[in-house]
């Protein structure tokens, strides 16, 4: 019997991109007629009528499709998370749903994983896209390499696909507040990587504001190391060399006042910049601590028959 292989795409706020993307997906299918292919979308609380969209094209390949959707929005993560649990493949890959990546790369992928490959990544050697967001990506996917770990490839990777064995294993891992791609890299399988050039984005926008990156970008740190804490240590100590030079001075001066502010200035601003670092740390304690699921699911649509052969 072929070999299955499920592709989880993560949907949220893709009402326009849908109509692009999965006739796509149909047209490409024959690069893998050695597979048995499903494809597992899972709406991740979309604010528009994606969920809709994805009921319409489950109905016309019912053979091919299964969708779910989380009873709120409850993050990337946990939305890919949700569809590697409804996937019933001997490999699995997770690919976005406005096609800046190359939905026809899989097939070499594939190759990869039958050569003994367990995890195999699309990693971005450029992008399309310019401006201070490429930018700014760039310059985060560096610091992550540099600080959290080595192994982290340059660019970023979200495109990948794994091994069943990895995936039981990546699905027993709580990955919260921590980025799949760094668990990949932490459980320190091989992993086989295929650079290609992530495309601009042609309809729609994308759900991660700027604000929304800041927030995914302190998670990751947080969750992954104590840079920050050590950091804050060098910090405190510039300060209070800094205060200690500033107050000798004032001090020869004789600008008493003017010493005992600047250090209760000082002093205020190390307390307030550990307490919010140290409450980070804290907080995500804590919301582990509490032993919540990673996601609810309200529905699940899959009609698809037993024992297909093929698509």
């Amino acid at each position: 019997m072929k070999s299955l292989f499920s592709v989880v795409i993560p949907i949220y706020g893709n009402e326009k991109n849908l109509p692009i993307t999965v006739p796509y997906i149909i047209e490409h299918l024959e690069l893998f007629e050695n597979y048995r292919v499903e494809v597992i979308m899972v709406n991740d609380g979309s604010p528009d009528n994606s969920w809709e969209v994805m009921k319409k094209y489950q109905s016309e390949y019912p053979d091919l499709i299964k969708i779910a959707s989380l009873s709120r929005n409850f993050g990337q993560m946990a939305c890919i998370h949700a569809g590697m649990d409804l996937a019933k493949g001997d490999v699995i890959g997770v690919i976005s749903a406005d096609m800046q990546e190359p939905f026809e790369l899989f097939a070499d992928m594939l190759k990869e994983w039958e050569k003994g490959y367990k995890i195999v990544a699309g990693v971005r050697s450029g992008r399309d896209e310019k401006g201070i967001y490429a930018t700014c990506a760039s310059a985060f996917h560096n610091f992550i390499k540099k600080h959290l770990n080595p192994n982290y490839p340059e660019g970023g990777s979200d495109f990948f696909l794994m091994d069943r064995s990895v995936v039981s294993e990546y699905l027993k891992i709580d990955v919260q507040y921590t980025g799949g791609l760094l668990i990949r890299c932490w459980m320190g399988y091989e992993q086989k990587e295929i650079p290609y050039v992530r495309k601009k984005r042609e309809v729609g926008k994308s759900g991660f504001g700027f604000l929304r990156k800041i927030g995914i970008a302190m998670e990751l740190i947080v969750s992954n190391s104590i840079i920050l804490l050590r950091k804050l240590l060098a910090l405190a100590v510039i300060f209070v060399i800094a205060g200690g030079v500033l107050s000798i001075i004032l001090a020869i001066r004789g600008q008493a006042l003017g010493l005992i502010l600047s250090f209760m200035l000082l002093m205020t601003g190390i307390l307030l910049i550990g307490n919010c670092i140290l409450g980070e740390y804290l907080w995500r304690n804590y919301e582990l601590s509490k032993g919540r699921p990673r996601y609810l699911l309200d529905e699940v649509i899959d009609e698809m028959p037993k024992n297909v052969e093929g698509i």
